[in-house]
């Protein structure tokens, strides 16, 4: 008899990851799913209720949304184990601090070596472990295919695509982060075509819009915005990469493309633990 599996997320990076590992598993285990934020549009799935005993719990995690940690605190009341994918390289404590208390998985499931040592380092005495990356081998495997299918048309423009993210800023970070990035294209000769991506639980950026204000009446910069669900075609056309932190910089590396942080900033480290991303 196959085994039960809840699968619990909403945050885009850790969603990613569990959708990919589902793709994997789903002939292994029965799957329940109760999933909200980008995570929804990711699976493509409805919540579904569960109809049969569960063996085990996965959820994923974030900043944000701590939705999770109630099903971490229904598994161990009901003896049920508990499992959480960590997607990141930042903010491991606070992920599972709720209520004033650090509220921990029976596992948790990271996705290369070097979260992997992260994680364990911070969860001591929690069970830790190093799966594969079932998202990171789709992402190449079809960046593969468009390079294969496809030529990139030779202009003089160069494409540079901001991967945006969710920041908690005050205004002043807020104008030294476009400061940075608008010295930071004037250093190019040629004419760029500017592309915002926006993270996926942003229906807006106010970088992204005091930016663009900015750049409204340069002739050598023009600016759009990349509403296409597939990350891959974007990351396939861009020459340059800029961002701050998003895992999204981390799949770019992996792509070999040319790669740039305006981090750090004053109390904002950069902590993505790679070689080959510049800084502006």
């Amino acid at each position: 008899m196959k085994k039960c599996c809840f699968i619990s997320c909403s945050d885009a990076g850790s969603s990613n990851l569990i959708y990919y590992w589902y793709l994997n598993n789903k002939k292994i285990y029965n799957f329940f799913f109760n999933l909200s934020g980008p995570a929804k549009k990711i699976f493509n799935k409805k919540n579904t209720k569960v109809s049969k005993k569960i063996d085990f719990i996965i959820t994923g995690t974030g900043k944000n949304n701590k939705k999770y940690i109630k099903k971490i605190l229904f598994g161990k009341k009901n003896n049920i184990k508990t499992i959480s994918f960590v997607d990141h390289y930042t903010n491991y404590y606070a992920r599972f601090f709720y209520n004033k208390s650090l509220i921990l998985p029976d596992e948790i499931w990271t996705f290369d070596k070097a979260s992997f040592a992260l994680a364990k380092k911070i969860y001591n005495g929690t069970r830790v472990l190093k799966k594969k990356n079932y998202y990171l081998d789709f992402i190449k495997k079809n960046y593969l295919k468009i390079n294969k299918g496809k030529k990139l048309k030779k202009n003089d423009n160069l494409k540079i695509l901001f991967l945006l993210e969710p920041l908690k800023i005050s205004y002043k970070i807020q104008n030294l982060i476009c400061f940075k990035i608008i010295n930071f294209l004037k250093k190019y000769k040629k004419k760029i075509k500017l592309t915002f991506r926006l993270h996926p639980s942003e229906k807006n950026n106010l970088i992204m819009n005091s930016i663009s204000q900015k750049l409204s009446n340069n002739q050598n910069i023009s600016i759009f915005r990349d509403k296409g669900n597939n990350i891959i075609k974007s990351l396939y056309s861009a020459d340059v990469i800029i961002g701050g932190q998003t895992y999204a910089l981390v799949l770019s590396l992996k792509l070999k493309k040319k790669i740039y942080t305006f981090l750090p900033l004053r109390n904002y480290p950069f902590n993505l633990p790679f070689k080959g991303i510049n800084k502006i």
